[in-house]
């Protein structure tokens, strides 16, 4: 399990750091506007870091566990200071341009228990029930990311007709139905 829990974590430490190396301004900007005390060294060394992370969780997975660990609590305590400052700006996270909420810090606790995972397994190859842990694992926090981004963006996760169901916008005391549950001459049942 520790292995492919580290090669994960590779991948999402390498992806974040060449994405940052591929677009220094972008990253400078998001860091400033976050308030990354002194935003463009860090903008500079954060990717440098990150991919010397990556690196190291191949070579040696349980340093590059506790070194992942270490920038993943870092960064995410950052980051619930400024949201809970009221601070929306885009992290820079993975290269996407997407605005600090609580799904950005979901996603690091999720990788911060692959990180743990990494450190805490014996090493050796992974069994079956190491790597079906491990993929549920991922897959259950996709879901739960996704489901959290889609809340961020839409402001619901789903709204679907229900049959029984009072639409938000109906007229309680009256049978007629209102905006988009209303079709000429008909009456709510």
């Amino acid at each position: 399990m520790a292995m492919v829990a580290a090669w994960l974590l590779a991948a999402v430490f390498g992806t974040a750091g060449i994405a940052k190396l591929l677009a220094p301004e972008a990253t400078a900007a998001s860091f400033r506007a976050l308030g990354v005390p002194g935003a463009g060294p860090a903008a500079r060394g954060l990717p440098l870091v990150e991919v010397a992370i990556a690196g190291l969780l191949v070579v040696s997975p349980r340093a590059g566990g506790v070194a992942a660990l270490v920038v993943l609590a870092g960064f995410t305590g950052f980051l619930a200071a400024r949201l809970a400052a009221g601070v929306r700006a885009d992290c820079g996270c993975l290269g996407a341009a997407k605005p600090l909420s609580r799904a950005t810090l979901l996603r690091n606790g999720l990788l911060a228990g692959l990180a743990s995972a990494v450190i805490v397994t014996p090493a050796g190859g992974p069994g079956v029930a190491d790597v079906v842990l491990v993929g549920t694992t991922v897959a259950l926090g996709a879901v739960l990311l996704a489901l959290a981004d889609l809340k961020v963006s839409v402001g619901r996760v789903w709204d679907t007709d229900t049959p029984g169901r009072q639409p938000p916008d109906a007229d309680r005391h009256s049978a007629v139905p209102r905006g988009r549950y209303a079709q000429a001459g008909e009456e709510r049942r």
